[in-house]
């Protein structure tokens, strides 16, 4: 109760919090030391067993606070790291799900490999078609053109380049059912994908990181010295006080005989 511990140190009845607020501060000292990082704090108190009271609850306190705060810290830390992962991971199964929409829509497991395929066969029957011409140019110095000879040739001359235009309708063309047009989408859906697989590493990554680095940054305080009961009162000084108490009496005591004395001389 600090509304009844005498005249002077006590609060008034009618006091506020901002005046307990000043009260505490006057009774709480504390001492920062920046080179050791070591704070000391002092309680003032009525007796010697309040003030240890009040020193343990001061210090239980701020274990309480500090431990409390460290945790909270790490804890809202992990849980965005966390957020985080689930969404790179919700992000990679999207990009999974529309690439494995598109093979499935187009019946083609990579479109890019299909076009080098068809690239390679239309390679291949350009390579017999001129194989072909060269032929028929030779044998042509020596057979008449309705030979039957002559007019296989151009049989198969005729067939390799219906099916060398049929594969390159195949492989390009201005519908958006060409194999070059497919496989340029699906290498977009694939470079998202692969995307989305490295953010989801990194963020697998950042998560254990974030808990290693929050187990190591977690504040305990550490207690170098407990509170001890005092021996002797540090305040009030009596012989100050005294002193002071002293000095303003006889400063009052001058003052009044002076009134005195300036009445009886006008009395006079």
């Amino acid at each position: 109760d600090i509304h009844g511990i005498d005249i002077f140190s006590a609060l008034p009845p009618w006091a506020k919090k901002e005046d307990f607020i000043r009260y505490f501060r006057k009774r709480v000292e504390l001492a920062y030391d920046e080179k050791t990082g070591i704070l000391t704090i002092r309680t003032q108190a009525t007796s010697p067993e309040f003030a240890l009271k009040f020193n343990q609850a001061i210090l239980r306190e701020s274990d309480n606070f500090i431990n409390e705060l460290s945790h909270q810290i790490a804890r809202e830390q992990n849980e965005f790291a966390s957020q985080e992962l689930q969404r790179a991971k919700k992000s990679l199964n999207e990009a999974k799900e529309r690439l494995l929409a598109y093979q499935n829509l187009h019946q083609l497991l990579d479109p890019t490999e299909s076009a080098g395929v068809a690239s390679r066969v239309i390679g291949e029957l350009e390579g017999q078609l001129a194989s072909k011409e060269v032929e028929y140019r030779a044998m042509g110095s020596a057979l008449q053109p309705e030979a039957a000879q002559m007019q296989a040739i151009r049989q198969a001359i005729g067939s390799l380049k219906i099916q060398i235009d049929t594969e390159k309708k195949k492989l390009a063309s201005p519908k958006d059912v060409s194999l070059n047009r497919t496989a340029s989408v699906y290498l977009e859906y694939k470079q998202l994908l692969d995307f989305q697989t490295e953010l989801y590493k990194l963020s697998m990554s950042a998560v254990e990181k974030m808990r290693v680095e929050s187990a190591r940054k977690v504040k305990t305080l550490a207690i170098l010295s407990s509170p001890q009961l005092a021996d002797e009162a540090e305040f009030p000084k009596p012989g100050y006080l005294l002193l002071v108490w002293f000095f303003c009496l006889s400063m009052l005591f001058g003052f009044v005989r002076l009134v005195l004395e300036i009445i009886e001389d006008h009395r006079d």
